[in-house]
């Protein structure tokens, strides 16, 4: 897959990231085009989806999907992760699919689909952080050295 591609449809930051300033810090709400995770690890702050608002506390987990109207604000010295991907990356799977329904069913509710973050689910959650930095940096060499063999 190219570079750009998967830029397009992936996004992953740390919250504490300088990359991750502009899209927790929104002063009005924006439509989303991608699904969205905010894993908050230590936060305070709101989020706002639609019609509903919740507050932020420690080890919770906000899902947003396309289409929603959402807004972040997060208080300074938040952590965590956040992630954006496309539509179409959960779509390449029939289970991926069922899920993505699940999303758009909760967000016909006008609100986030919110979790709480148990031991066992934040062992989970950096697990697969890691795999998705381990992934995204070899996809970048791979792109920037233009290597036949990626």
């Amino acid at each position: 897959m190219h570079y750009e591609t998967i830029h397009q449809q992936f996004q992953l930051f740390s919250l504490e990231s300088n990359g991750a300033l502009p899209l927790l810090d929104d002063h009005e709400p924006r439509r989303l085009e991608h699904f969205e995770l905010l894993w908050c690890k230590s936060a305070g702050g709101q989020v706002q989806a639609d019609a509903w608002t919740g507050d932020v506390t420690a080890q919770q987990l906000f899902v947003l999907a396309p289409g929603q109207l959402r807004r972040f604000q997060l208080a300074p010295g938040a952590t965590g992760y956040y992630i954006s991907f496309s539509p179409d990356f959960l779509y390449v799977s029939n289970h991926l699919k069922e899920i993505a329904g699940l999303l758009e069913q909760h967000h016909m509710n006008m609100r986030a689909l919110t979790l709480p973050v148990t031991e066992a689910l934040g062992e989970d959650l950096e697990d697969v952080v890691r795999k998705m930095k381990k992934s995204t940096t070899a996809t970048t060499a791979c792109a920037q050295n233009y290597s036949p063999s990626c």
